[in-house]
């Protein structure tokens, strides 16, 4: 999530979700291709279309969406689900991640 333009957004590899006067702006860009954007805005059928461009455009939502929206809308834009860790699961990854590299492996100050 970014804080742009004092508004919330949260920016996926087609589009982003921004918090916009007590609702939500979905901006989708397609890349050039308009069929994408057909069947997204097919996708999108139960926000309101406030911009329609060839490929690319905005739907409004003016209030939280359902579960089931919140899906299409994740899939739509490209957002990843967050990965939710019960107790057991982060300590489990914690100590995997405290451990020192195995010999063979590539040392991590390649990387910085």
């Amino acid at each position: 999530m970014s804080w742009l333009a004092r508004h919330w957004q949260i920016t996926g590899r087609h589009g982003d979700v921004q918090a916009f006067d007590g609702g939500f702006l979905i901006y989708f860009q397609s890349e050039g291709s308009p069929r994408r954007w057909t069947n997204a805005k097919a996708l999108l059928s139960f926000a309101e279309l406030r911009q329609d461009a060839e490929d690319e455009g905005i739907v409004g939502l003016d209030r939280l969406p359902t579960s089931a929206e919140a899906s299409l809308i994740r899939k739509v834009i490209g957002i990843r689900r967050r990965r939710h860790l019960s107790a057991d699961e982060r300590a489990d990854l914690a100590k995997r991640l405290s451990r020192p590299p195995q010999e063979g492996t590539i040392p991590a100050s390649l990387f910085v």
